[in-house]
């Protein structure tokens, strides 16, 4: 928690909603095991450019010590609306849920692989939906994209999956996983998934289950 109040205090002098955005995030990453340090900075999105990533710190405020008290009570119901909002899964309740519809092996990837997946996309956010450049969506805890996988009517779609985007954002996960299994059964598996390429191919991921009992 002192590691994500570093970051908000940063950004004192600024809006507070960029900072808590921080914030969030990595009391989200607080709350997953000891994973290496690369990737509890994956967990920070959009940190402000005078924070650096390796070394967060606070940085000198002009703010008076009443519109300080302020800032920091606004930014502290902000980021706890912004918690509540976001349905984040518990990493072995996903692997559990994973496992269950035969995820472990298929297409020869395993439950890490997916947790790992889902923790560089997603921070487990089932909600999460992220616009990117061309105007398409990634939707869910996997970033499903909109242009290849899913219709979310918005714009042209090849809809791969059969399946209106929403449909990834449902908590029970089904939909997602049954289009999940689509991608990686087509050309390029895993790799269809930049961040899982960037982060987790060619990496040591039995970690992502450690304390998770399947049974």
């Amino acid at each position: 928690m002192l590691f994500g109040a570093h970051c908000f205090l940063g950004n004192c002098a600024h809006s507070p909603v960029p900072g808590l955005r921080s914030m969030y995030l990595l009391v989200l990453t607080d709350s997953t095991p000891d994973f290496p340090a690369h990737h509890k900075l994956l967990s920070i999105s959009n940190p402000p450019a005078n924070i650096p990533h390796t070394e967060p710190q606070a940085l000198g405020c002009t703010l008076s010590p009443t519109r300080m008290r302020r800032t920091l009570l606004l930014s502290l119901v902000v980021c706890l609306v912004n918690i509540h909002q976001a349905e984040i899964i518990d990493r072995c309740a996903l692997a559990k849920l994973l496992h269950q519809e035969d995820m472990d092996g298929f297409e020869g990837y395993s439950l890490s692989d997916w947790l790992c997946l889902a923790f560089v996309e997603s921070n487990f956010n089932i909600s999460k939906v992220n616009e990117n450049a061309d105007g398409s969506f990634d939707y869910g805890i996997f970033q499903i994209n909109s242009h290849y996988w899913c219709t979310d009517h918005q714009s042209h779609s090849e809809n791969i999956c059969h399946l209106e985007c929403q449909e990834l954002l449902s908590p029970n996960l089904l939909s997602t996983i049954r289009c999940a299994k689509t991608i990686v059964s087509g050309t390029g598996g895993m790799k269809n998934w930049a961040a899982w390429r960037m982060h987790c191919s060619d990496r040591p991921l039995s970690y992502w289950m450690t304390g998770c009992h399947l049974g």
